[in-house]
């Protein structure tokens, strides 16, 4: 089954220094993408423990080193997605958030990582049920409109005072959800809606907020 190991970007992480340090945190990507690889082809729930062990080239004892059980590696699994998920809007461009062209680039790189996403979608409904997921993702939009805030001063979320504006914090949420429909109606109804033109409303629209 080591045909299930998909290459991965890496995420820096604030850990111990160290060889050994970071022999360990290698293992425990490694792990949390193997059990990604395996969710999105559905061979998840049909693996042990050992079989994971085992894709990973180590002992079933390492594994307990970083993780409690399997469930717990499905965890982690889902607190990864939500971490690449934080870094796209933490790492939005200034200068490409002000120009058309700019946001459809931004836009499409939110589709393509919403397509990794996707097939995990109804495991944090299933896992961490339906009010924890909702309460959940709403944290998220609000760190994303906190993280657009700081990166683009034109949207002006932030008074002289340093509180957030609620009406600028509304807009913003609004459009988080025009953007949420567009990519999952991308990603589970295929040729269901004119992508393009879309994501070109999608951008007028994020336009007008930073006007």
């Amino acid at each position: 089954m080591d045909d299930l190991v998909d290459p991965r970007e890496q995420t820096p992480g604030s850990v111990p220094r160290g060889p050994r340090a970071e022999q360990r945190r290698r293992t425990r990507d490694q792990f949390v993408e193997i059990a990604r690889a395996m969710i999105l082809r559905g061979k998840f729930h049909e693996c042990s423990v050992d079989d994971i062990a085992k894709m990973s080239r180590v002992s079933r004892a390492a594994f307990y080193l970083h993780f409690k059980s399997k469930q717990d590696l499905l965890y982690a699994v889902l607190d990864d997605q939500r971490s690449r998920y934080e870094r796209l809007f933490n790492n939005i461009s200034p200068k490409s958030a002000t120009s058309h062209a700019g946001i459809l680039q931004w836009l499409r790189r939110y589709i393509e990582l919403f397509a990794q996403i996707g097939p995990l979608m109804p495991l944090y409904f299933t896992q961490e049920g339906l009010a924890v997921s909702y309460r959940k993702s709403h944290a998220t939009r609000l760190m994303a409109i906190r993280a657009l805030g700081h990166r683009i001063p034109a949207l002006k979320l932030f008074g002289e005072d340093g509180g957030i504006d609620p009406k600028r914090e509304m807009k913003l949420l609004l459009f988080l959800y025009a953007m949420e429909n567009v990519t999952s109606t991308v990603e589970y109804l295929d040729g269901g809606i004119d992508v393009d033109a879309a994501l070109n409303e999608l951008a007028d629209q994020f336009l007008t907020l930073v006007k």
